[in-house]
Formats: structure tokens, sequence, C-alpha cells
């Protein structure tokens, strides 16, 4: 530990923009489910002083209908899942997309292919509680949902998302991320399975979001790509000096509570590489 002299931080952080953001497009899904208009194109939230915004599931959709304007198609082709080998409370989805030339005689050349992954629990969670026993009705709907954004966001040009993030902002469409925003996951839920009196009250540190997020990313058939895990951790988790931690297991030991910040910024690092 001594090696690493990391930056302290609070034991453990109350407001996870992140955790906010995949939540809110948890609604975002259920309300398109029920037919609703969603008009939510982005979102936005304060970093180090530095305002940081990224599209929603309906953003993606909008980037997407740009791109074709441009002559390429984003389509989304399918989705595999299966339950997490580590905590079988959890499906690993997997949802693949390619980017598709369209010529105006209607000829169609593949340029890019992709996939995007999201781990999701079967039970509802909540902030105060953790996970808990009470089913989520839409965790498949979620799930399959969510890989095939990441798929999709990883296939947009840098362009179309900015212009679809300043639309966003110019009018009225970017929801700005706040600390009340953070709250319950719930969502409907199987009543015959409530249980409170044996609900979990585990609560993750951004070590655990991290390491979730890592391991759905570099899951293969063979379990966990652990060089690509590492040649990832080297993009993104630094020391105190400024040189890159070389692998998992370097970190693997470090309390993610008491160097929650850090652990925080690794998170954030990581969101960027996969946006692009």
């Amino acid at each position: 530990m001594d090696k690493l002299k990391v930056v302290k931080g609070n034991q453990l952080q109350d407001f996870d923009p992140f955790r906010v953001m995949d939540k809110l497009d948890d609604d975002l899904f259920l309300e398109e489910m029920k037919g609703r208009i969603v008009d939510t194109w982005a979102y936005s939230f304060n970093q180090d002083g530095k305002e940081v915004r990224g599209l929603s599931k309906i953003g993606v959709d909008q980037a997407c209908r740009e791109m074709a304007k441009k002559g390429e198609v984003i389509r989304e082709e399918n989705v595999e899942y299966a339950i997490d080998p580590t905590d079988k409370r959890y499906i690993l989805f997997k949802g693949s997309a390619s980017r598709i030339a369209v010529s105006k005689d209607g000829v169609e050349i593949v340029l890019d292919r992709t996939i995007g992954t999201k781990r999701q629990c079967v039970f509802v969670i909540t902030k105060i509680e953790g996970i808990t026993n009470r089913v989520n009705n839409f965790w498949y709907e979620q799930g399959s949902m969510k890989a095939l954004r990441n798929a999709r966001l990883r296939l947009l040009s840098e362009e179309v998302k900015t212009k679809v993030i300043t639309i966003a902002k110019e009018s009225g469409k970017t929801r700005e991320i706040k600390k009340e925003d953070d709250v319950s996951t719930d969502v409907e839920t199987d009543k015959k399975s409530e249980s409170p009196a044996k609900t979990t009250t585990t609560k993750k540190t951004s070590k655990d979001i991290l390491y979730e997020e890592l391991s759905s990313y570099c899951m293969t058939d063979d379990g966990i790509d652990t060089n690509l895990m590492d040649s990832i951790i080297k993009k993104i988790a630094f020391k105190k000096d400024k040189t890159a931690v070389q692998s998992w297991n370097e970190i693997k030991n470090v309390d993610g509570q008491k160097y929650e910040k850090w652990f925080v910024g690794m998170l954030a690092n990581w969101h960027k590489h996969v946006e692009g």
C-alpha cells in the first residue's frame, strides 16, 4: 500500500452521478415501454469544477438518426446474456451493433462492428437498502437495452455526439443531475417476493462498480480476459506520482472505502474510455 501513495478521500461517496445516469436511463426505458414521450437527450453534472455531459439512451437514438442522414446506419444486431459466474444475482449482457454505409441505390457496406456490455441485477437495488430480494420484473429489458445502447454509442462519431449534446443544451433537453436525483432505483416488482426482513444492505464503492463493469466488458466464453483488463487499467488508473497502475492485481486489495476518491477518478476515466 505504501508503494501506491494514493490520494486520500472520503470514506464512501454518497453521490455518484454515473449511478444516477444509469438509473435515469432505466426510467427512460420504462417510459418508452409504456408508450410515453421522453424528451431527455443528455445528462450533465459538475465534476471537479467542470461540466460533464453525456448522452442518454434517447440521445443515442437521436445521434443514430443524425448518422443515418449522413448515409451511415447504425443497426442493432443481437443480444447474448448469461448468469454472472461471480454473483448469480446478476446477468451479463452483451449486445452487438454495426455501422453500415448505405448508398442512394440501397447498396450496403458494413464499415464497423462492435459490442456493448452491461451487468444487470435481477433484483431491485436502492441506495439505502442495496440489493434487495424484490424481483425487478424488467431486468431483461433494461439489461439488453443498455448493452445495445453502449454498443451503438461506441459507433457514433465525436462530431455527431457533440452536435446532439449541443442541440440538447440549446433546446432544454438536458437533464442536470443533482444529489436529490440519487434516490431509490425501485421499479415495478413482484410483490410476492417482498420480504423486508431479509433485505440485503450491501452498499457498493466506486471500486466495486469499476470491477463489475470491467469484468463484464472483458468477459469471454473462457472467463475474464485479464490481459485486456490490465491494458485498460494502465490507461485509467494512476498513482499519486502520475505513474500508471500496471494491473488489477496491484490494486485489488486496496480499501475501496478508504480510497473512494481515487477510485471515483478511475471510474470517470473508464467511462470516458468507453465513450471513445
